[in-house]
């Protein structure tokens, strides 16, 4: 067959593939979520169709896991999740992701052992599979549960980020007060593997000085800090006037049928983390004038092509 007859043949497969795919499968939930493999527990995650303003199942998911580590948890009306780990106190370090997805049905994922990336997630029938953001609610959830964390930790799962942070800016409009005690929000929701995302296209979202601190902690991670596009950590640090950041998950090809998720990637994520954790609890502590910041408008061009960070 002529390379010519070729490219229609691998369209029309294509998108009988994507006919195919279907809009609801079942996810089983095991006895005890905190039990299962990172693998197994991102991977149902990425088998759960939750696009923005269907996001129930996920909310099911996620609050089961919560139960199972025995964290107590909270549900707004728009479906919003608040909860916070083990460890009482201020100065609390919030963390961030979304629940929705961009995608048109239900992926069916594999899991691969690709000698040039390392262990990578993605689908079979051309579906988006939700690294963006379920990355980002992987890393929340099992730094909250991690006991071995001594900083004060708050968690904000959000729905309809996808659509414009509707989620996030429900959180903030109606519930602010819960994040009182928080001196800095960390959302988990940049595709790639280097970036500290410190402006995006509406806000600058932290100080010069937190930026060069940032830079500085990052330098060993092989990170640097730089400008995106649109996330909840806009809406959140402009309410509660703090600082702020969106941080790298190990996803690529985001809003595509071709996304895939490189696990270590993301697994550096939480690594870097968990460093500055206690650098930021100790920098607010001992610095409690600078918890108060004011994000000021962004300065640069960005061409708006659907809300998400890239």
């Amino acid at each position: 067959m002529s390379s010519e007859e070729q490219e229609p043949t691998k369209a029309i497969a294509e998108k009988t593939i994507e006919e195919k795919a279907s809009k609801s499968i079942i996810t089983k939930i095991p006895e005890n979520m905190t039990a299962m493999s990172d693998i197994d527990l991102i991977g149902s995650m990425f088998s759960i169709f939750s696009p923005s303003g269907d996001e129930h199942a996920m909310i099911a998911y996620v609050t089961q896991y919560l139960r199972d580590a025995e964290i107590e948890y909270e549900i707004d009306t728009a479906g919003n999740i608040y909860f916070a780990n083990h460890v009482k106190g201020d100065k609390r370090i919030l963390l961030n992701a979304h629940m929705d997805t961009v995608g048109s049905a239900a992926p069916d994922i594999i899991v691969e052992h690709q000698n040039n990336k390392g262990t990578v997630l993605r689908s079979t029938n051309n579906q988006v599979i939700g690294g963006d953001d379920k990355c980002g609610v992987f890393a929340v959830l099992k730094t909250i549960n991690n006991k071995a964390i001594d900083t004060p930790l708050s968690g904000l799962l959000t729905v309809s980020e996808e659509t414009g942070c509707n989620g996030a800016r429900h959180a903030m409009e109606h519930h602010s007060g819960k994040f009182k005690n928080v001196v800095f929000n960390i959302t988990i929701d940049r595709n790639g593997n280097t970036d500290i995302i410190t402006q995006n296209s509406d806000y600058k979202l932290c100080s010069d000085v937190m930026e060069t601190m940032l830079n500085e902690w990052g330098k060993d991670f092989g990170l640097k800090s730089c400008n995106g596009s649109i996330s909840d950590v806009s809406e959140i640090v402009t309410e509660l006037n703090i600082n702020g950041i969106n941080l790298f998950a190990g996803y690529y090809n985001a809003h595509s049928g071709s996304e895939y998720v490189v696990m270590e990637h993301l697994f550096r994520s939480l690594a870097f983390i968990q460093h500055i954790l206690p650098k930021l609890h100790g920098h607010f502590t001992a610095h409690p004038e600078q918890v108060e910041y004011k994000p000021t408008r962004a300065v640069y061009n960005w061409s708006y092509q659907g809300a998400g960070a890239y």
